[in-house]
């Protein structure tokens, strides 16, 4: 599940991401993908749909602690972990 997981996080990202930042990782900073704010939001949301978690966007330590794709994946993973 995990490596499903981050691939499927890491398609959603590449549906938005400038096509010149190249290869998407979970190293990947999130300010080399060209994505704004707006977007970051929709992806979180598509994220939250398709895996059925909440990702409290409401504090600015939140999208502060986002700083490269894998802190979303991470993220992710301990909600999931902490549905279970």
């Amino acid at each position: 599940m995990s490596e499903d997981l981050e691939t499927s996080i890491i398609a959603l990202f590449e549906q938005h991401a400038d096509k010149a930042a190249g290869p998407i990782t979970a190293d990947t900073a999130l300010e080399k993908l060209g994505i704004h704010s707006l977007e970051l939001t929709e992806i979180v949301m598509d994220i939250e749909d398709k895996f059925g978690v909440e990702i409290d966007l409401s504090t600015v330590d939140t999208w502060q602690s986002f700083s490269q794709v894998g802190d979303i994946i991470n993220a992710v993973k301990t909600l999931l972990a902490d549905k279970a």
